[in-house]
């Protein structure tokens, strides 16, 4: 049966204007083409579930939505129930439990009376993770899956200069699903080595990078659906290894892909300026996408002027529909309103100079 996936990161507690735009995109497909996206991400997140159920709640993403994690594929946690598992004071035996002042947290003491273990969790009912502590120092931390489940169990080694990190990703049922040995130096991890390993304990595959993960996965999507359609919103993490395990592949029925230009291509000038990192794989190989998707028109004609032919389309920003707006005599005429997410990447401070030519009128 023929799917369409839609390609983002994460439902992060804050998530960018992107991954609202590929959501609100899910819900127009539902109720306008009949069409139930997959939405496809690949950080671990452990609150994942716990941020779809908040942003559904707000009319964010729409209640139907099909999400699919890669750490739930191999993990086998995709369609986990939530179960209501209460707290149970197993989860801290045989310590002894104080609550830290104004939060939810509890401090886990030894008979001795010396810290073990602190405990973060997200309400009185439900763990976070447990950091267990030797004369201070964490050595073990294990992080539960929102949905109640202990999802991933780290074992840190200290060193002179950095931490080694072994790191456990569960199946519900307990068994190993993923083990990954990092590298941490001043707070940066770099992966040393990934193994896949069967319900049965046994080593089926290894990976030296999270990019090889990422890609072994997104080939066995591939193969499991050569006949879709993934629409990627996050074209530097996605598209060069869509592509070329597209082009791999022999049969008739081959995917079809549709990167999706967010924003500029270019720094500076459209026709000579540097590409950029996020969309180079797109433009310099603009006719191998079976379409690229851009939200306006001068930024099509700018791609065909510099890079050649390709199949663009021009499919402006989706948006909600206001259905009451203020009668036309009651606006303020010298009130602008600036919509926009604060960050640096928004070069806010661009907007200053065309309005300095408005108030000048």
């Amino acid at each position: 049966m023929k799917k369409i996936f839609f390609m983002v990161l994460d439902v992060a507690e804050n998530m960018s204007g992107l991954e609202y735009s590929a959501f609100l995109r899910e819900q127009l497909f539902q109720q306008h083409l009949d069409l139930t996206p997959i939405v496809i991400t690949n950080y671990y997140n452990p609150n994942l579930h716990k941020n779809k159920k908040l942003r559904q709640k707000e009319n964010r993403i729409s209640s139907s939505v099909s999400l699919l994690n890669m750490y739930d594929y191999f993990q086998q946690a995709t369609d986990y129930a939530d179960v209501d598992t209460g707290f149970s004071s197993e989860l801290l035996s045989p310590f002894r439990s104080v609550s830290v002042p104004d939060t939810n947290d509890l401090r886990l003491y030894d008979s001795k009376g010396a810290v073990v273990a602190y405990c973060k969790r997200h309400d009185n009912s439900s763990v976070s993770f447990i950091n267990y502590l030797n004369n201070g120092i964490v050595f073990r931390r294990e992080t539960f899956d929102s949905r109640g489940f202990l999802s991933k169990i780290d074992r840190i080694f200290k060193q002179e200069d950095h931490e080694l990190v072994h790191e456990s990703f569960l199946r519900p049922n307990g068994t190993v699903a993923i083990a990954k040995d990092c590298k941490v130096i001043a707070g940066c991890a770099t992966v040393q080595m990934i193994h896949l390993i069967n319900e049965q304990g046994r080593l089926t595959n290894i990976f030296n990078t999270e990019k090889e993960l990422v890609d072994f996965w997104l080939e066995e999507l591939i193969n499991a659906n050569s006949d879709s359609t993934f629409i990627i919103d996050r074209c530097l993490e996605f598209y060069e290894s869509l592509q070329r395990i597209k082009n791999k592949l022999t049969t008739a029925t081959k995917p079809k892909l549709m990167p999706v230009i967010h924003n500029v291509h270019t720094a500076g000038d459209v026709l000579i300026g540097e590409v950029s990192k996020f969309y180079k794989d797109v433009v310099e190989n603009i006719s191998e996408p079976d379409a690229t998707i851009v939200f306006t028109k001068a930024q099509k004609e700018d791609i065909l002027q510099r890079f050649g032919n390709g199949n663009i389309q021009v499919i402006p920003h989706s948006y909600h529909r206001v259905e009451q707006t203020a009668p036309f005599e009651q606006r303020n005429p010298m009130k602008v309103v600036y919509l926009a997410r604060y960050a640096p990447e928004k070069n806010h401070d661009l907007a200053l100079d065309p309005f300095k030519l408005v108030v000048a009128s």
